[in-house]
């Protein structure tokens, strides 16, 4: 089926477009069209839905699309009806038929002249041809007016600047009391016209909760967006979590704040599960490292110099046994711990410094544990951040190279990746093609979920069948984006937890690699600006070579260009 737009230009009318025919061939016949079905009197012939009150001198009649003929002179020129762009309402008339009558007037020759309703009725004329639709005929309120009058063309005025769409909230409201009803998603889908997913999401989006609701109004990246509605439903049941997520958003970051929060949800998750395994093991758990205590791997036996070391196994009956919880990327970390050595008859060969004689030593010891401990949190926050980054970022680039990029993303795209095969940047030649690349890149063709857990890490699709596939059903075109899919994973594969951190944090023998990562990645930070993506306080301050003071800048976001531009 083919539905395009009919600009009427005066200076292009001559070549309006075709639809099954030309538009000519649309205006006023010179025969009468076959007459209406009757009024409705019996409800066989009450459009399903339908409850109005016909005002005087109004009929109410289902009536063929072929029996009626568009306005003379529309005020309307752009129907907006190309199926590919918005198939939402094509397919909705499809499936549903037309649900709101059609204003029609009877002109003096007996011609059935549309007023209001011509989008519909361009719709309807065309997917009534289609064997699987199950409708013949649309509703209309019809009166007679046998010549063309001023007052019609009001009407077209006054019928949309009247006209208020529903709000997103309202949407999933609708979606969401729907399903309540009993509709699955995918009868909702298909009378729609939507996609599942779309539908799901909406429905979602639809159970939000009335303070959440109240919260963001006034927030487009929220209230705007079924996606976004649903993520925070997700945190109805811990308002603080939630609260957070809005305030982020109110930032422009609702994406670094849901990632963030989910990612701090799935570390709780992982700490519960870790702890209720080690207590149900009798052991003591505990998320920090209490005073005295030391790592039974730094502990033996005895004095012997050849006496063993401990182990978590050979500690396990030690009444100061306990545990101390962490999480990392790789999920809960468990180290065991004596909580007294001495105490316990353990042997600690590297024992603490003892404590300072004077009181001058004291504080500037107690100082520098502080300073310690601020640097400590320091870097967890900071890992936190750049973790929390990773999938907005990569969520960004899938859609970019998945998707449409414009014409000026194109070329943007083609140049950077002519400069990076021509130029092999350190991240290229450290992760270009490499097994372990395999799983981003899968991730940035659309081709495979990120893996579940450590173990599934490089295992994807990408065998060279599936390669091959793929470049033969991409359009030349897209070949750049292919190969621009390929660098991007290597960058974000170099692009590890510590990348963000100070030069001066690292081993003086790390700092030279480390210096030329930073450098390579401000390049590719600044290019995802360029594309328009976001970057996160501390993606920002990365690609402006700066050190990451937990602090959100003030300025606007990075846009500068990068070195490939």
């Amino acid at each position: 089926m083919t539905i395009i737009t009919d600009h009427r230009d005066p200076q292009t009318q001559d070549k309006a477009t075709e639809i099954t025919e030309t538009a000519e061939s649309e205006r006023p016949a010179a025969t009468a069209p076959t007459e209406p079905t009757e009024l409705p009197g019996e409800a066989s012939d009450q459009p399903a839905g339908l409850d109005l009150e016909i005002p005087e001198g109004v009929q109410l009649r289902m009536v063929r699309p072929s029996d009626l003929v568009p306005h003379e002179r529309n005020a309307r020129e752009d129907f907006g009806l190309d199926p590919d762009e918005d198939p939402v309402f094509v397919n909705s008339i499809r499936h549903r038929g037309v649900r709101v009558p059609l204003k029609v007037q009877r002109r003096a020759d007996g011609r059935l002249v549309i007023g209001m309703g011509e989008r519909r009725w361009r719709v309807a004329r065309e997917v009534v041809k289609e064997p699987e639709v199950t409708w013949e005929k649309i509703p209309c309120l019809i009166w007679d007016a046998p010549h063309l009058t001023a007052a019609e063309f009001l009407d077209m005025v006054d019928e949309n600047q009247n006209r208020k769409e529903l709000t997103k909230a309202e949407e999933a409201g609708a979606l969401f009391s729907a399903a309540e009803m009993g509709m699955g998603v995918r009868k909702i889908a298909k009378e729609l016209g939507r996609k599942e997913k779309e539908v799901k999401q909406g429905i979602e989006a639809g159970k939000l909760s009335p303070e959440a609701r109240e919260a963001i109004t006034g927030i487009p990246a929220i209230e705007d967006d079924l996606v976004a509605m649903a993520k925070l439903h997700e945190f109805d049941d811990d308002p603080e979590a939630r609260d957070r997520i809005i305030k982020e958003a109110k930032r422009g970051f609702f994406d670094l704040g849901y990632s963030r929060e989910t990612q701090r949800r799935e570390r709780e998750r992982q700490l519960a599960a870790a702890r209720a395994e080690l207590e149900a093991e009798g052991i003591r758990v505990l998320e920090e490292v209490p005073s005295g205590a030391v790592e039974v791997g730094r502990l033996r036996v005895s004095q012997d110099k050849d006496a063993a070391a401990l182990t978590a196994e050979t500690h396990a009956e030690c009444p100061g046994n306990l545990a101390v919880l962490t999480t990392n990327s790789g999920g809960a970390k468990t180290a065991t711990y004596c909580a007294n050595p001495a105490a316990y008859g353990h042997f600690n060969p590297r024992p603490a410094a003892p404590a300072p004689g004077t009181p001058e030593a004291a504080a500037k010891e107690q100082a520098e544990k502080e300073a310690k401990t601020k640097a400590s949190r320091h870097v967890k926050d900071g890992n936190i951040e750049w973790r929390a980054a990773e999938p907005v970022r990569r969520e960004f680039l899938t859609n970019l190279i998945t998707g449409k990029p414009t014409p000026a993303q194109m070329t943007k795209i083609a140049r950077f990746v002519t400069w990076a095969q021509l130029t092999m940047p350190d991240p290229l030649r450290k992760w270009a093609g490499s097994y372990n690349s395999g799983e981003v890149l899968a991730q940035l063709l659309g081709l495979a979920s990120p893996a579940k857990d450590k173990h599934e890490a490089g295992r994807t699709d990408l065998t060279p069948e599936a390669i091959t596939k793929l470049i033969d059903r991409t359009a030349p075109k897209r070949y750049p984006l292919i190969q621009f899919a390929t660098i991007a994973a290597a960058y974000e594969r170099r692009m590890d937890v510590k990348t963000w951190r100070d030069i001066d944090s690292f081993e003086y023998f790390e700092r030279d690699s480390r210096r030329r990562q930073q450098a390579a990645i401000a390049v590719w930070l600044k290019l995802l600006a360029e594309l328009g993506y976001r970057l996160s306080p501390i993606e920002q301050a990365v690609a402006e070579g700066k050190s990451w003071t937990g602090e959100t800048p003030t300025q606007k976001p990075l846009q500068a260009e990068s070195k490939a531009a």
